[in-house]
């Protein structure tokens, strides 16, 4: 029997869907009493003045230029303070309240009190509430929490001046959680894409490292674009994967993190069975008759085991690529000639998508963490009781016979974090031209 303990190192079943993350639910309340006083009337129409004159644009390091996502928000909390970013951290030194903007100048906002906002990209930061207490930020030193910021464009008190920080040298933020975003007009996306499967035939052949090289810069651009990360929460992720704990991913990484990882450690490596004998499946998820890249799925065939999840990457500028390639997996597990179930060892951030498509926790006593990884089974019985799309219908999974390398590649060296990164461009066509 195949123990787990004699697996080669590089295995590891990475998988990242191409499907938004579900967005956390609010604590803060939408519904806020109106105040018809006069001076309050007056105060929001020159708020209202300030919203429609407020264009911006921006540009995110080490990505094309992108526009400012810019919010009109409602401060929610008590009290809330403005933060500066010095040197790429908001949390600051000995002194907890040196870099909070002078209560002068706006930095302490209160209730009711009106903002505008660049919500892209957040920084991720340690630093919570309450700095002023010695108990409470040692707590948050620890880094076992992090909070979600946004860049204060302008201050919009509900008495007193405006104040425009957009121009000034340093940046300043404000925590997510203390204000409400204005809701706008949602409209349902009810575009669908039309991807077919196909069994890879020959690994090279038909491109498919350059193209994971191509998904991995759309999934590093996304992530650098829409979020950055404060320094003592990169070296908190630093030392989940390069110290005692040798996590695949950091603890707060997210889908955009495991997406640039796993897009290239599938580019590079040259995917030898771990078990020669077996049968390892190699199927990829394309734009209808066209060779453009939505997905690409490897599984493996292990003696006396379930099958394997080894590597499943999606490509986040088009939706469906996960779902097609989930199609894929229950197809396989169809099949007379294969195992009753199928394994992976998921990253924290697939897995809503895994659970939708069927998928268990292999071991419903563990608590399964944020950060941590997990492993689940999708079992035929449990794979047949959702339907499968009809577009995927006559795919019939093939074994892969293409060239077999000799020996398993090297792991990637020098594995830096997406934050870190400063041309992911070159980062994947020097990796690829190794």
């Amino acid at each position: 029997m195949y123990k787990k303990s004699d697996k080669p190192k590089e295995n590891r079943s990475r998988a990242v869907f191409d499907s938004i993350p579900p967005v956390k639910k609010s604590n803060n309340s939408p519904f806020h009493l109106a105040d018809n006083r006069p001076d309050a009337i007056k105060q929001r129409e020159i708020q209202q003045q300030v919203f429609n004159q407020h264009t911006v644009s921006d540009s995110t390091a080490n990505v094309s230029p992108v526009q400012r996502v810019q919010k009109d928000a409602t401060v929610t909390w008590g009290v809330t303070h403005i933060v500066a970013y010095t040197d790429k951290s908001l949390f600051g030194g000995e002194n907890a309240l040196a870099n909070e903007l002078n209560p002068d100048n706006g930095g302490q906002l209160k209730k009711g009190d009106r903002l505008i906002v660049d919500t892209t990209p957040v920084v991720i930061s340690r630093r919570g509430s309450n700095q002023e207490n010695k108990d409470k930020r040692q707590s948050d030193e620890k880094g076992d929490k992090v909070y979600e910021w946004v860049r204060v464009l302008k201050i919009i008190p509900q008495t007193g001046k405006v104040t425009s920080l957009e121009d000034n040298a340093e940046r300043y933020y404000v925590r997510k959680e203390t204000i409400q975003l204005d809701k706008d007009e949602e409209q349902q996306d009810t575009t669908t894409n039309d991807i077919e499967l196909k069994n890879i035939s020959d690994w090279n052949k038909e491109d498919i490292p350059r193209k994971l090289g191509e998904i991995a810069k759309k999934w590093g651009g996304k992530g650098l674009r829409e979020r950055s990360r404060s320094i003592g929460v990169i070296k908190i992720n630093k030392e989940d994967r390069e110290g005692s704990r040798k996590k695949a991913s950091g603890r707060y990484w997210e889908q955009e993190d495991d997406g640039w990882d796993v897009a290239l450690d599938m580019a590079y490596e040259n995917h030898k069975r771990f078990e020669p004998s077996m049968r390892q499946w190699r199927i990829k998820a394309v734009m209808k008759g066209t060779e453009d890249l939505v997905g690409v799925l490897i599984v493996e065939e292990r003696e006396n085991e379930p099958l394997y999840l080894r590597w499943m990457i999606g490509n986040p500028e088009i939706r469906g690529g996960g779902s097609a390639l989930l199609a894929a997996v229950k197809k396989l597990l169809q099949q007379k000639d294969t195992p009753n179930e199928i394994e992976v060892t998921s990253a924290f951030s697939a897995k809503t998508s895994y659970t939708k498509s069927g998928f268990k926790v292999k071991d419903e006593q563990v608590e399964v963490k944020e950060g941590e990884e997990f492993e689940l089974v999708l079992t035929k019985e449990n794979a047949g009781k959702k339907p499968i799309h009809e577009s995927y219908d006559s795919f019939e999974p093939k074994p892969y016979t293409g060239p077999e390398p000799e020996s398993y590649s090297e792991e990637r060296e020098s594995k830096k974090e997406l934050d870190e990164e400063e041309n992911i461009s070159k980062t994947v066509d020097d990796l690829l031209n190794q």
